[in-house]
């Protein structure tokens, strides 16, 4: 006598990437936020593409302003150079001016 196995094969999962908002939407968030520290962070996150845990650790000694990229360091201690568009550059040294916080 034959044992018949019943395994239930499934597809496997879609990959699905996250949807980001366009740019209008995204305009019309930092335009809602005042804090200047905390809008700065939303400009530079969604500018660079970080992650919330990635931006909230970013050091100042990250940034380079020469070159325009930002060193991050990601999840599981994984390290990238993401470019830095000249407006957020120019808006990090205006927060710098004002606050001289090394994160």
């Amino acid at each position: 006598m034959v044992a018949v196995l019943k395994k239930r094969v499934r597809p496997p999962k879609r990959k699905r990437l996250p949807n980001a908002p366009s740019d209008a939407e995204a305009r019309a968030i930092l335009g809602r936020v005042r804090k200047s520290v905390a809008r700065t962070a939303f400009l530079l996150m969604y500018a660079c593409g970080l992650r919330i845990s990635e931006a909230a650790t970013l050091e100042v000694t990250a940034v380079d302003g020469v070159n325009g990229l930002v060193r991050v360091v990601g999840k599981g201690n994984k390290e990238r150079r993401v470019p830095l568009p000249q407006p957020v550059l120019d808006e990090l040294r205006r927060l710098w001016k004002m606050h001289r916080t090394p994160r």
